[in-house]
């Protein structure tokens, strides 16, 4: 007689794991309903922590929020202000950084969704160095995050939530950032980042222009007014004007006489200083698209 064996195999590709987790600081989690041990810069973190499941109120998927609060750059209420199921929108940009903490267990673990950028984001500062940690899946529902932090052991840190963008999926969510001896998801390394590279320019020219390489690696080029973003793309920036394949532009004529930032992330100096004032775009070939 034959006999059926049937072999059951459980992946464990995705689950959470049951394990034994503390706050990094107090209200790493938001659950005191302020942005406590927390400093918020820009417009995108006003109305932050969000309270209770705002987004399955007006009818979309759940964010899967633990506890009552949460961040989410996209939403317009806490208890102080709006009403359950309100939205603000993508357009604010900002970063919220938490209070120094000692990283003491090899592991960090977080709730992490929105935009899949990364210019909407968490980083974790090390010692001066940012690292990036994880961005959205250009998903309502947060997602577990663990990072294998072991070789920051001892060190002190900061995390910072990240939104520096606008348009579709222009905003971050984030919540309940704890510790752990071990990943409650399969744990991720932490990317070293360069920092963005920054100017302020007067405007008394039409056009900012970008030299475009075709071959190089894309950066992320933005144009703020105060904490408003109001010009954004992603492009190759030629790193020497001798390898430009075309030159695109950001029209800049409505803001004549004022005072405008310009930031690139994922650059370096080479090609940040291609990047100047005209009122001429100089054989542009084709464009981009502004948002």
């Amino acid at each position: 007689m034959r006999t059926l064996v049937l072999l059951v195999i459980l992946t464990v590709s995705g689950s959470v794991f049951a394990v034994e987790t503390q706050l990094l600081f107090e209200n790493s989690d938001f659950e005191k309903g302020s942005l406590l041990n927390w400093e918020a810069e820009g417009a995108a973190f006003e109305i932050q922590p969000v309270k209770g499941d705002n987004t399955a109120v007006r009818g979309a998927r759940s964010n899967k929020l633990q506890g009552e609060y949460w961040i989410g750059t996209f939403e317009g209420y806490n208890d102080k202000h709006g009403k359950l199921g309100d939205i603000r929108g993508d357009s604010y940009v900002g970063k919220l950084t938490s209070a120094e903490f000692k990283v003491e267990k090899p592991y960090i673990n977080f709730l992490c969704g929105g935009g899949s950028s990364a210019d909407t984001a968490v980083f974790i500062k090390v010692e001066g160095e940012n690292y990036f940690l994880s961005s959205g899946k250009n998903a309502v529902a947060m997602r577990q995050v663990s990072v294998d932090v072991s070789e920051f052991l001892g060190k002190h840190a900061r995390i910072a939530i990240v939104d520096n963008a606008s348009g579709g999926w222009g905003h971050v969510t984030a919540d309940n950032f704890t510790s752990s001896d071990k990943p409650m998801v399969e744990a991720v390394k932490p990317l070293i980042v360069p920092e963005d590279l920054n100017a302020d320019y007067k405007v008394d020219k039409k056009y900012i222009i970008l030299p475009i390489d075709n071959d190089e690696k894309i950066s992320n080029i933005r144009v703020k007014l105060g904490d408003k973003q109001v010009r954004f793309v992603s492009a190759s920036l030629a790193t020497r004007a001798a390898k430009t394949d075309w030159w695109a532009f950001f029209d800049v004529s409505e803001y004549k006489g004022k005072k405008r930032n310009v930031s690139v992330s994922h650059s370096n100096e080479e090609a940040f200083g291609l990047i100047k004032l005209s009122d001429t775009v100089p054989d542009s070939g084709e464009t981009f698209t502004e948002r």
